[in-house]
């Protein structure tokens, strides 16, 4: 019996793009989704597996909803597969400047897109989609990788970099880029608007605008997967996001144009390190945590999630989804109390929160839908092999917890650690088979290096959340290793 309702069990998939039919069961709104829905958040940050992409799913799937609401969307990124942006790191923008031409002339092709897909008829929005198609920005069969790859076609066909450096207008209160002088154009010629000036991005730009109005309609434009769009360099990560900000920055003077950015906040600590003018003016943003009782509810509503399950555990869904007492009740009905027995022990719950974490974000949803999952994997094989035939009316054993560790560990740090940082994948397996909490001198032998630069990569391994720091005035400073690590790495517990 307990075999066949674990077998059931399933927390879903850690990767939201992979359960992109299963979210809203699993959803429940929270005052930061229903600010996203009204509008009033344009900027969305979390660590990795902290959830960002499933708000921008869950966003895309409440498309009907915004249309009623007179809201358009336009995804600027792929869902899945490989990024577009990926191609631009090949023959990047020199410089910010650039690359804040690149995503405006971008973001442009995709409204005229729009516009041609709802038939505007508006004389604005005519105006941009024919300009757009004279000039070869709306190809055939339009996708977001024919618009990019137009995009920077044209821009390397009618402009000189030194031209584009030299003729970007700067506010000097935002240092952003507030209009174009006369050599970016949309033509070969001189063609002249109603102003007498040449027709300019922002000119463009401001016609959209004025189509949207005019029928009363936002558009947002939602950016998603920054954190793999650039990750092959850091120098054009950082121009290509910093100039990303500043376009944002430029069309909050649209009262219908929104972009909508998805960022990791250590993507974003990175960009904004040695001063960013435009973080002082982004206001409508918001970050993603998570306590221990939100994390204890998201656990429940996927357990729950499958009616066979509530129905031969006779579980009252209503009830349990409303009372975080009961879910906590309904989490000890399945798991045992305690993984390590002792008084001075944790409850399983904590015990599992401890372990997920790094020494940096704290807990997320990603680590633990996968851990639970383990668990799930672990806990059959054993029923397979017949062990765990007396589990104290739990469907989970103790040791089920304790075989699904390593699993969890290995994934966290080779498939995002050394992953994210390669560079720093050296340093992290000297430490194997080493004490969990370490002293700066016993890091110099090991590492073979002086004070100076042991601390330097001590503060880059706290940075990416590999060591905690731990200073007290009673003893001297040393470095701890999280839980997460120590399996796959084989660290000891205890103090050097």
């Amino acid at each position: 019996m307990s075999l066949a309702i674990v077998k059931k069990i399933n927390f879903g998939s850690y990767v939201a793009e992979e359960e992109r039919k299963n979210l809203k069961k699993y959803f429940y709104e929270t005052e930061n989704w229903r600010k996203i829905l009204k509008g009033e958040i344009d900027i969305v940050y979390g660590t990795k597996g902290s959830g960002k992409s499933a708000l921008y799913i869950l966003v895309k799937d409440h498309q009907d909803q915004l249309k009623n609401d007179d809201v358009g969307l336009i995804f600027a990124e792929k869902l899945r597969g490989s990024p577009i942006f990926k191609n631009v790191q090949s023959t990047p923008p020199s410089s910010e400047g650039e690359m804040i031409i690149l995503w405006k002339l971008y973001f442009l092709t995709i409204i005229g897109n729009y516009f041609k897909e709802e038939k505007f008829k508006s004389d604005s929005s005519k105006f941009v989609i024919d300009y757009l198609e004279r000039e070869g920005l709306l190809p055939a069969n339009f996708s977001l990788s024919k618009a990019l790859s137009a995009v920077r076609n044209y821009i390397r066909k009618f402009s000189k970099i030194s031209e584009l450096e030299g003729n970007v207008k700067f506010d000097p209160d935002l240092l952003t880029p507030n209009g174009f002088g006369g050599k970016i154009v949309f033509s070969d010629d001189d063609a002249e608007d109603d102003h007498g000036g040449r027709r300019t991005l922002d000119f463009l730009i401001e016609n959209a605008n004025e189509a949207l109005s005019e029928i009363d309609r936002s558009l947002w434009i939602l950016l998603d997967r920054l954190d793999v769009s650039f990750d092959e360099s850091s120098d054009v990560e950082k121009n290509a996001l910093r100039a990303l900000f500043k376009v944002y920055a430029d069309f909050r003077s649209y009262s219908k144009i929104r972009l909508k950015i998805f960022i990791r906040s250590d993507i974003w600590d990175r960009i904004s390190t040695g001063g960013f003018r435009e973080a002082s003016h982004i206001t409508r943003d918001t970050t993603l945590s998570w306590t221990e009782n939100s994390l204890l509810n998201l656990c429940i509503r996927r357990f729950i999630s499958n009616d066979e399950i509530i129905n031969e555990l006779d579980i009252n869904k209503e009830k349990v989804l409303t009372n975080s007492s009961e879910q906590e009740k309904l989490f000890y009905r399945i798991f045992p109390d305690q993984v390590e027995i002792g008084e001075r022990q944790s409850k399983t719950f904590d015990w599992i929160i401890k372990r997920i974490s790094d020494a940096k974000n704290g807990p997320a949803p990603r680590e633990l839908i996968l851990f639970l999952n383990l668990v799930c994997d672990e806990q059959i094989k054993r029923y397979e092999r017949g062990e765990d035939t007396n589990v104290e009316g739990r469907l989970f054993s103790r040791q089920a917890f304790k075989a699904a560790l390593p699993a969890l560990s290995t994934y966290k740090t080779t498939r995002v650690l050394f992953a994210e940082y390669p560079d720093l994948q050296d340093r992290v397996m000297s430490l194997s088979e080493q004490k969990s909490e370490q002293t700066i001198e016993n890091l110099c032998t090991i590492w073979s290096s002086n004070e100076i630069e042991c601390r330097k990569i001590c503060d880059e391994l706290i940075s990416i959340g590999f060591f905690e720091k731990i200073s007290s005035i009673s003893t001297e400073t040393y470095y701890k290793i999280p839980f997460i690590y120590r399996p796959h790495l084989k660290i000891v517990q205890g103090k050097v």
